[in-house]
């Protein structure tokens, strides 16, 4: 784009920062995020916070993305918070996924993060995840939301049999 003097916009970064995400390329998302704001004086929008988190939660880098979202500047929506605790369940990562799920942003406004997920028909996944994270920690009392470990993970749901994908059938 630049050879040809062409100046990319949010939309554009939003392409690039998502292609990242898919293909894993940690570092090179984190470049681009911050050439947003140091090159090229594009505004970071809370969709581009939200495919950073994504990055790091996919690499499992879950205190990384855990940081990135109580150092973000603007308010998490309910997308950030669902990409984040999808990432704590996938990789077993009980601890921050009971702190994001239990913290004031989504225990004291637990129905409006609901039913704003439920408001954006391309989110259906994220209300899923909150809605999977709350069942399960309302089963639990104070004391043991403070006392999970990785031994008991299986009460998120975490790293269950269904939700790895089988092997391709040998030919």
């Amino acid at each position: 784009m630049n050879a040809v003097g062409l100046q990319p916009d949010a939309v554009t970064f939003l392409g690039v920062l998502s292609a990242c995400v898919h293909a894993g390329l940690v570092d090179c998302g984190k470049h681009y995020f911050e050439s947003m704001r140091t090159i090229y004086a594009v505004k970071q929008f809370p969709d581009h916070y939200a495919c950073v988190v994504d990055l790091y939660g996919r690499a499992g880098l879950i205190e990384e993305a855990h940081c990135f979202v109580k150092a973000m500047p603007v308010k998490p929506h309910a997308g950030v918070w669902g990409v984040l605790l999808n990432a704590c369940r996938k990789h077993c990562h009980v601890d921050v996924g009971i702190v994001v799920a239990v913290k004031s942003e989504l225990a004291e406004e637990r129905e409006i993060a609901v039913e704003a997920a439920e408001e954006e028909k391309d989110s259906v996944k994220t209300h899923e995840e909150v809605r999977k994270v709350f069942n399960i920690i309302n089963d639990f009392s104070p004391q043991e939301q403070q006392e999970v470990r990785l031994d008991n993970a299986w009460r998120l749901g975490c790293c269950l049999l269904s939700d790895i994908s089988p092997a391709p059938p040998l030919l």
